[in-house]
């Protein structure tokens, strides 16, 4: 008795044996497998030593919240809007830190303050030049005009108290002209309104970003929006929002390619074989290896990502064909008229080498990607690798078990005349009849392909625009813009992602500002404005401390000889005694918390420390924990009415 035929025996005879056995597999199987993760987002098909994932990593360390959850309001009630906008920002900011989020935007009041108290500083320096300039004049005319026999014969200077309506005049214009004066991120339109929530949420991780999306849905539904206007309507964007839409995006066409592929396998081999227990029987066969292979990945890979989730059709799809070939083999000799176990003996001997020669052939092909770096072929190689010989093992260890175990159940009738199939005599008919047709159409396709591959590659058929990987469903179209509005009236950008980095000192900041827009201008890098903390700061302060010094010394001088009136704007107006220029550490933390690492410091600078920071709000008290980088580059294409990166002001 050989091989072949001793394994036989033992499978026919020991049957149910086998039956639990896999029934035991499945099951140890099975719940390792459903507990497999997929991360969707795009850095996990990435090699995780590439030089872009480390840094990466690194950002996410220093910076922290990188992930943006977006509240976008809309009514045709202004008012409405910022109410209700004051209503949810205290809401959010006392969410749970175990959800992730580390601050929380709704308002640039604090910012806004910031200006105010140093009005003068950020007020354009030429301006100042010509107001010190003037009233140095006023004040020589003055003296002048005092002296006895005093004539003038110029035209007079400015008076004194002009000249300090001006001044007030030029700093209320530096307050007014923030493109948010209600103090909360109301578009110019009056319809549209954004919260923002910054949170250590990766985008591929689906769990704690559901989680987090549910608790913000539920302090939504608590303010009631529509108590505050009745067509007020909120809904939520931002890249998380997008991750989890595209999440669940794949998550359902995975669950629709699995069951399309497996029902199209089972009507084929219902077609080919034309008999219905051959459904069963391969289904079963096929389960416990496709279970087997994906308790496999998670054990050595640990998740799926959007490149490996589709390998379900594919291990199907190929590990069914090593079943299909051993059954087709033993219905032959069932139909020779061979008993159960000759048959499954002659099965073996017939189909074997073959099919193992397919499977190991397959399981090359996947597992040659294992030596590339990119983690989406490498995962990919290693659990299709692993499949196709699993798959073969399987099938034809617990194939013959379950034809046997029916054999006992319904014997099959099987006859030569009446069930030959038939496709194979028509394919034989034609390859007889036609040899030189088949051979020239054959050869014909491989040269039509070859020209069509060959010109394609000529072409650049490559896609290296990744943000085109999205999904197209409509649930990630409205979380990537401005929800609750319609058509044109969608202020573009919303919910859009920034790209951030760690900021470097300060004496580094301009050249990679000025790096980071070459690579805008002149290549084409998917990001638009480039902002820094220097944005929240004035501009030529040192010269501008100058110059308010000398004011500062001026309007003292000519006080003692002013009228009340003016003593009162010289008072209301004066530059401070210890007048300095202002740093990172002055800004308040409701607008440097984009420009604040975990650590506390600003601007990347080692020496910039400060305590544990609490939650941003309307005061300038800091964010929750050092909450975002310092360098921002906004993506091309919109999202400028809502960035709240730097409330306009001018320096």
């Amino acid at each position: 008795m050989n091989l072949a035929q001793r394994i036989a025996r033992a499978q026919v005879t020991r049957a149910a044996l086998f039956v639990v056995a896999a029934v035991a597999l499945a099951a140890l199987s099975l719940p390792v497998a459903a507990g497999l993760p997929l991360r969707s987002g795009f850095v996990e098909l990435l090699p995780s030593t590439a030089v872009s994932v480390r840094d990466l990593r690194r950002a996410e360390g220093r910076v922290g919240g990188t992930s943006t959850l977006t509240l976008v309001a809309t009514s045709n009630d202004s008012d409405a809007l910022v109410r209700w906008a004051e209503a949810i920002g205290p809401r959010l900011e006392s969410l749970p830190r175990a959800l992730g989020v580390r601050s929380v935007e709704w308002n640039v009041r604090g910012y806004q303050r910031f200006v105010h108290d140093h009005r003068l500083m950020f007020a354009p320096l030429d301006e100042l030049r010509r107001f010190r300039d003037d009233l140095r004049r006023t004040i020589e005319h003055q003296r002048r005009a005092a002296m006895p026999g005093f004539i003038d014969l110029d035209d007079p200077p400015e008076p004194a108290d002009a000249l300090l309506r001006r001044a007030r005049e030029q700093a209320e214009r530096a307050e007014s002209s923030s493109r948010f004066p209600r103090g909360v991120f109301l578009h110019r339109d009056g319809h549209h309104l954004a919260v923002f929530l910054r949170a250590d949420v990766r985008a591929g991780d689906a769990d704690n970003a559901r989680a987090l999306a549910r608790r913000v849905d539920a302090e939504v539904a608590a303010t009631n929006p529509t108590s505050f206007a009745p067509d007020l309507r909120v809904e939520r964007a931002g890249d998380l929002t997008v991750a989890l839409a595209e999440h669940d995006a794949i998550s359902k066409e995975l669950l629709l390619a699995t069951s399309l592929t497996l029902a199209l396998c089972l009507a084929v081999v219902l077609g080919l074989f034309r008999r219905v227990r051959a459904v069963p029987l391969l289904a079963a066969a096929l389960l416990v290896p496709v279970a087997v292979t994906f308790a496999f990945a998670r054990l050595a890979v640990g998740h799926l990502n959007t490149s490996t989730a589709f390998l379900g059709s594919i291990v199907i799809g190929n590990g069914v064909n090593p079943g299909i070939v051993w059954l087709a083999r033993y219905f032959e000799e069932r139909r020779r008229g061979r008993e159960v176990t000759d048959a499954v003996a002659a099965a073996h001997r017939g189909a074997w080498a073959g099919t193992l020669t397919a499977s190991l052939a397959a399981s090359l092909a996947y597992g040659s990607l294992v030596i590339t770096d990119f983690r989406g072929f490498r995962d990919f190689g290693v659990i299709g690798g692993f499949g196709m010989v699993i798959c073969w093992s399987l099938t034809l260890l617990l194939l013959p078990a379950f034809v046997a175990l029916s054999e006992r159940v319904s014997p099959l009738r099987l006859s030569l005349s009446g069930d030959a199939n038939p496709y194979g005599r028509f394919f034989a008919r034609v390859a007889r009849r036609w040899p030189r047709g088949l051979a020239g159409g054959a050869l014909a396709l491989a040269l039509g392909g070859a020209v069509a591959a060959g010109l394609a590659v000529a072409h650049d058929p490559l896609e290296y625009d990744f943000r085109k990987l999205t999904s197209v469903r409509s649930a990630t179209a409205r979380a990537s813009l401005p929800t609750g509005s319609r058509g044109d009236r969608r202020p573009r950008g919303l919910g859009q992602r920034r790209r951030r980095a760690g900021e470097p000192p300060r004496r580094r900041r301009p050249p990679l500002r000025a790096s980071l827009e070459r690579a805008r201008d002149d290549h084409g890098a998917p990001y638009g404005p480039v902002r820094s903390i220097d944005d929240l700061l004035p501009k030529e302060q040192p010269a501008k401390v100058e110059v308010l010094r000398d004011l500062r010394a001026l309007l003292l001088d000519a006080r003692p000889h002013a009228s009340e009136r003016v003593r009162a704007e010289i008072d209301a107006n004066l530059p401070p005694a210890d007048l300095r220029p202002l740093t990172d550490d002055d800004l308040p933390a409701t607008a440097a918390g984009l420009f604040t690492e975990r650590d506390g410091s600003r601007g990347g600078s080692s020496s910039s420390r400060r305590g544990p920071a609490r939650r941003s709000g309307t005061g300038a008290t800091s964010s929750r924990g050092a909450r975002r980088s310092a360098a921002c580059a906004r993506p091309a294409g919109g999202g400028r009415w809502w960035s709240a990166t730097r409330p306009s002001t001018p320096t």
